[in-house]
């Protein structure tokens, strides 16, 4: 049961989990490199990013961050400030995307449940700055 069962489950939960720590890294690298290309984040970014994430055996959420380049006298610095539809993204704001697991897909489930196994969740952050 052992052998033909329980170790194939976990080994395909941690192939499963492997596959989805790629396509996470590879949607958000796509998403990024967009808007620092674009300056803007359209509709094309957000369809690609949202069909990438619906590739994964397990749920996935991301929320996106823009930190806006303030230059003064003293010296320059960032600050968070929403993201609306018509947000103009100029040279040096930095646009942030975090994604992470918020589910397990049903071999991670059944791993769980047999072994007692706990999978780490898939959590991706990664910034540019816009050019």
């Amino acid at each position: 049961f052992i052998s033909l069962i329980v170790l194939p489950t976990y080994f395909v939960g941690v192939i499963q989990w492997r596959d989805d720590m790629n396509t996470c890294q590879t949607a958000a690298r796509n998403f990024v490199d967009m808007v620092i290309d674009n300056g803007q984040i359209n509709e094309r970014a957000v369809t690609d990013l949202n069909v990438s994430l619906g590739g994964c055996y397990s749920t996935c959420t991301y929320e996106i961050y823009r930190e806006e380049k303030i230059t003064n006298p003293s010296g320059t610095s960032w600050v968070y400030v929403d993201i609306e539809d018509d947000t103009v993204w100029r040279t040096g704001d930095i646009v942030t995307i975090e994604i992470t697991q918020e589910g397990s897909n049903i071999f991670q489930r059944i791993s769980s449940m047999l072994l007692g196994t706990s999978y780490q969740k898939v959590s991706v952050r990664l910034a540019g700055m816009v050019r």
